[in-house]
């Protein structure tokens, strides 16, 4: 099957050379084809996960002259995002799983409200603002208990 050749930038100013050999190795058991579509429907992908590893879990600044100490950096960073992931397709509602990780950690943790311990108990306490958000946090509470047994 011919598939119509990717537009370069440089075929604008030049001509194109009259072939062009592109490899992609992979392990899918696909078609050649639906090979070549997936591959490209996925260009960009890795730009957004390396924006999320930067600005929401942390991996923009490294804290030490170690390098294993930064790859151990790195590594935590890419297990939060994960499991960040992990969590937005498998507990929270659909009206989430679309946010990022700082507007769900704003929207889950930092709504006005305090943690109380009161009789050998811990209370949460929440304002007025974060009282809708509360039937949330107790479906996804069930949701992520129901995955653990």
């Amino acid at each position: 099957i011919m598939l119509p050749p990717k537009a370069v930038q440089l075929d604008l100013f030049e001509p194109a050379p009259p072939e062009r050999y592109v490899a992609i190795v992979t392990n899918r058991d696909l078609p050649g084809d639906e090979l070549i579509h997936w591959h490209r429907e996925k260009c960009g992908t890795v730009e957004k996960m390396h924006d999320l590893l930067k600005h929401d879990v942390g991996a923009r600044l490294f804290h030490s002259g170690v390098f294993g100490a930064n790859a151990a950096w790195y590594r935590l960073a890419v297990l939060a995002l994960n499991l960040y992931v992990a969590m937005t397709h498998l507990s929270l509602p659909p009206e989430c799983k679309d946010e990022r990780l700082s507007t769900a950690r704003f929207r889950f943790f930092n709504r006005a409200g305090r943690v109380i311990r009161h009789a050998r108990r811990f209370l949460v306490v929440l304002s007025h603002v974060a009282v809708p958000l509360a039937a949330t946090y107790i479906e996804v509470r069930g949701a992520l208990s129901a995955l653990t047994g």
